[in-house]
């Protein structure tokens, strides 16, 4: 095994330490990048949440529109048989002078 000149062993120790400092470059830059996207994951999280809120919340206003929607409709319902039933009771009362 032949043996490194001390110029070669300073070269090899600038060379590995200029890749330790890129790679360390690389790292910190994934970790921002990494906590960037742990923010987001967590905003996507929030909003998903609040659209199922929402959601729930236009259920629940749907439901109560639509029965507020079918009173007039009940309403007018009763009063038509209120009409019918009067006009049978007076037919009724003309016919047999009850």
């Amino acid at each position: 095994m032949e043996e490194l000149t001390r110029q070669e062993y300073d070269a090899d120790i600038k060379r590995i330490e200029a890749e330790d400092h890129r790679q360390n470059t690389r790292i910190d830059r994934l970790e921002g990048q990494f906590e960037k996207l742990n923010d987001l994951v967590v905003s996507v999280r929030e909003i998903a949440i609040a659209t199922q809120n929402m959601q729930a919340e236009l259920t629940r206003q749907g439901e109560r529109l639509e029965k507020i929607e079918q009173e007039p409709a009940d309403n007018w319902k009763k009063a038509v048989w209120l009409v019918v039933a009067a006009a049978i009771g007076f037919a009724v009362h003309a016919l047999f002078g009850i």
